[in-house]
């Protein structure tokens, strides 16, 4: 499945809960907060069962990495790079490089990205530790508002 067509089907059916950006433990399920958006993004990075979940809450980016449990893992990368732009001005570009958060359990950028949100978006993600090849996830829309519980 193409990461278009995986993000139409999460904001149309809804399968979307919500992550909140606060202290976060691993090996501990993720608490649901409904003031958070979040999507669920295949990568190469993740062994089968693992997924990655691009989330947005304050006007903020964080990348968080799930096991075959649903549970809170360690990032396999470094860092995530979100980049992008506005669907209703082309020319105003998101940026935002994310990288471990205080404790480790998850990637996440001081930076604020301003609404509305309402993006089209790209990952880079590097395809492990100490890389330089990195995973370009294809361009996917991102908006706040229909992936919110």
């Amino acid at each position: 499945m193409n990461l278009t067509r995986l993000g139409a089907l999460c904001g149309a059916v809804g399968l979307l809960a919500a992550l909140p950006l606060g202290a976060q433990t691993l090996g501990e399920p993720l608490p649901e907060d409904p003031a958070a958006a979040r999507m669920p993004v295949q990568s190469t990075v993740l062994e089968p069962g693992q997924s990655m979940i691009l989330s947005l809450k304050d006007n903020q980016f964080s990348v968080y990495f799930l096991n075959d449990e649903n549970k809170l893992m360690a990032p396999p990368v470094d860092f995530v790079t979100v980049r992008g732009f506005y669907l209703n001005q082309r020319d105003r570009e998101v940026y935002a490089a994310l990288e471990p958060a205080e404790g480790g359990a998850y990637l996440t950028s001081p930076r604020v990205v301003p609404p509305p949100h309402d993006l089209r978006l790209q990952l880079v993600v590097p395809q492990g530790h100490d890389t330089e090849t990195y995973e370009v996830i294809g361009e996917f829309g991102f908006n706040a508002d229909a992936v919110k519980n």
